[in-house]
Formats: C-alpha cells, structure tokens, sequence
C-alpha cells in the first residue's frame, strides 16, 4: 500500500490524500486551498496530473477545503459524497448561479458536474469501480458540515481510517464516536490519517459545546428582542441550535430568505424525527419579504431572530430594518470563525468585516469549533491506537501532533516526513504543497 499526501501537512484545508494498493487507487478530498491567494493546483492540468490512473474520489463532507477542486476532475472519474451532503450542494450551486449572471454558466457547469455524483450511506462498504480490491466503508460523524464521515479503507491486507474533519463537542457527537471505536476494535486500523485544526489554537480544550450555544442563545434571546444571527448556511448543528433557542421565545418568529429555509428543509426532511427531534426545524420558520406587512408587524411587535449572510439583499434588508428597532433590544451574534475578521490572518475577509461592522458596537462572538479539540484529538487517537502509523494533516505549519497527551507508543508512530514502514509506503510531502 502506498499514502501519498499531496496537500494538508502543513496547511488547514486543501486536503488531498491518495491510496493506492496493487495497481487500484482512491483520492479523498480534492480541496482548495485557504486564504486569499491564487490555488495553484485550481486547473485542469494539475488535476490531471494528481487523478492520473485514479479510480475513484471520495468527499469527507461539503466544505470548499475539501471538496473545491471538484470542477477540474475529468469526467470519467467517478465522484462519491454523502446523499444528505449531494442535496445541500446542489441547492448551494443553484443559488451561487442564481445571484451572479456573471458565473452563472460556470456554476451551471458545476451543478450539471456535480449532479453525477454518486452517493453512499453510513455502514455501508462498497468498491469504486475498478478498484475491487479497495473496500471502503464510510462513517458519519459530527461536523461543522451535516453529513460529514470518516472513510475506513481496507486493501492489501491494510487496514486505514481517514478522519477528515470531526469534533467530539457537537450534537451526538460522542455516539458516532463511539460507533468508529467499536468498528476500530475489531478491524484494527494500521495507519491513522486525522486532521490536527486546532492544535496550535490558544484556550483550545475550553471550546464550548454546541448545547451550550443553544444555551447561551436562548438566554440572549430572552434579553433581547431583536436579534440578527450570522452563521454558516450549512451548519445543521449551529441552525439546530438557533431553532431550538428561538422556539423557547413561544411565537417569536424565525426569519430568513429562501435559500436558507430550503436548506432547512432539507434538513429537517432527512432528519426529522432523529435526535430527538433536535433537527426537526418546524417553529415558526419564515422567509422574509420587505413587502410582507403582516410579517413585518409581527417582527417589530414580538420580536425575531433573523439568519443574515453577507450579501447586498441582507444589506439592503438590515440598513431598512435598523432604523425601525429600539437599538437597546437589538444583538448581532458572530457565530463563524473570528479569523476572517481578523486583518492580520491569511483568511481575513474584509468584505465580511464590513458586513459586521453594520451593527456597530451590537456585535457579540458565539461560535464555537468545528473541529476536534486537542484533548479530544489524543483521546481519538489513543482509542484507535493504530498499528503503524499516525499522519496529521489539516494542520497549521509548525503545529506538533507529539505535544498532544498520546500515550507514549503512540508518539513514535506520527509521521511527517516520507518513510516505508513494513507493507505500507507513506509520502505526505509527496506532489505540490
């Protein structure tokens, strides 16, 4: 069996991991990269090159870092995601289309690309193919992205578990988790490829729980009568959080536009009646219209939480909503990653930080990590305890995966550099970095 990394060591997102054993080959992830530079491998030719004698790419989940390069894959290689992860995709293509003449045939090209992926469920192996002797089983698992998975790859008499991103602090979290130590027990998993996001990040063990934003959001709420809440469209955790808190204001209506009660409905269409009904989103869902007189009466007489994204139609909707408001009743809840508003990082988006700066000194933080705290990153990797091998990617440069509490035996097995290790041959700086 051959690992090659060609992407994600020393870097978040852009993953791209290949596995080949005996003549047969899978990639997973095809990302694009982060930050606000050019991707160098964002053309056909450098994904021809990566995808050459390729069977099959698999998707850990919907995210631009790992899913973004998807439009220069030839056509006749077969593409794989999550059926939940396909529908929201697909909705996001048509609206992305929609809003911009501009990229409207490009986007158009995407949807019709991305409409020939092919899907797979949790627990269930299959083969791409050509590549019978891959068997690939995927796993799902908590993430900033619904539908997000873990693939457990077995060939050549080698046993891998790729993590892609995942987080022990979200809804169930710790059941799937749970599912995949079991699953690890018994096939006894070689080599272990896990992100490592937040391993340099400060006070990263004290991220909060998504029940304790819910938390914190309900208290907001009954404190404030008019809130405004810019979270990630896809977030079904972060959403799940927003809903239930608003849904305990009694008749206090949430607002948004169709694009995001479409993706709500998804959702809930998927998922309703699982969980406990945590993603059922069935309170007082509304899409708003300025023209809506109704609507509007009942927003400025009882309140509201209103899901805004940084685009002209939710400035427009804002700067004629303000003026209207009692300013002491009136919260803007930051719940994304405050690296894109910071002017110093690689991620700063001064176009979002604008957005924000329209609710002046309204502007609270509450978001909470999508990704794997340290401490919960060791206890992964001490419960899989695999054999040979552990590869850290989707880490920030400089980040050591051995400063995290592994037990000892474990920290000898990370690698960061190529090596050969038995039967299996690992080359994480193999290709363009």
């Amino acid at each position: 069996m051959t690992i090659t990394i060609y992407r994600g060591i020393d870097t978040i997102g852009g993953c791209i991991t290949k596995i080949s054993a005996q003549g047969q080959s899978v990639i997973i992830d095809l990302g694009h990269s982060l930050g606000n530079e050019a991707d160098p491998l964002a053309n056909v030719n450098a994904i021809k090159d990566i995808c050459d004698g390729v069977n099959g790419i698999l998707y850990t989940h919907y995210h631009g870092d790992h899913i973004g390069l998807f439009p220069y894959v030839e056509g006749n290689i077969p593409q794989y995601i999550g059926d939940v992860s396909k529908q929201l995709t697909i909705r996001r293509l048509q609206q992305l289309a929609k809003i911009n003449d501009d990229q409207a045939e490009e986007r158009n090209q995407q949807l019709e690309r991305f409409g020939r992926f092919q899907t797979f469920q949790h627990g269930e192996p299959f083969c791409v193919p050509g590549a019978s002797g891959i068997r690939i089983t995927p796993l799902r698992v908590n993430h900033s992205a619904a539908d997000a998975y873990m693939f457990l790859i077995e060939a050549d008499g080698q046993v891998v578990l790729h993590t892609g991103d995942f987080r022990s602090h979200g809804y169930f979290a710790t059941d799937y988790l749970e599912q995949i130590y079991q699953m690890a027990g018994t096939k006894a998993v070689d080599v272990l490829i896990t992100e490592g996001t937040t391993i340099n990040r400060q006070d990263a063990d004290k991220i909060w729980s998504e029940k304790k934003i819910e938390s914190v959001s309900e208290n907001i709420m009954a404190k404030r009568k008019y809130v405004f809440y810019l979270c990630s469209s896809m977030d079904m955790d972060r959403l799940a959080s927003i809903h239930n808190a608003n849904k305990k204001m009694g008749n206090r209506p949430l607002v948004c536009d169709d694009f995001q009660k479409d993706l709500m409905e998804i959702f809930a269409r998927n998922y309703r009646g699982e969980a406990n009904g945590i993603y059922d989103f069935d309170h007082y869902i509304y899409s708003y219209r300025p023209t809506n007189e109704k609507l509007a009466h009942w927003m400025l007489d009882k309140g509201f939480t209103m899901l805004v994204r940084n685009t002209p139609k939710f400035k427009d909707w804002i700067t004629e909503l303000l003026p209207k408001l009692d300013s002491l009743q009136v919260i803007f809840l930051y719940s994304q990653f405050n690296g894109y508003l910071d002017a110093e990082r690689e991620c700063y988006n001064k176009d979002l930080a604008e957005f924000v700066s329209l609710f002046g000194d309204k502007v609270r933080h509450l978001h909470t990590s999508g990704h794997a705290t340290p401490v919960a990153l060791a206890d992964f990797c001490n419960r899989v305890n695999p054999r040979s091998a552990i590869i850290p990617i989707h880490r920030e440069a400089g980040s050591d995966f051995r400063n995290l509490p592994l037990d000892i035996h474990l920290k000898s097995k990370v690698v960061t550099e190529a090596t050969e290790n038995g039967d299996i041959c690992i080359y994480p700086l193999a290709g363009v970095q």
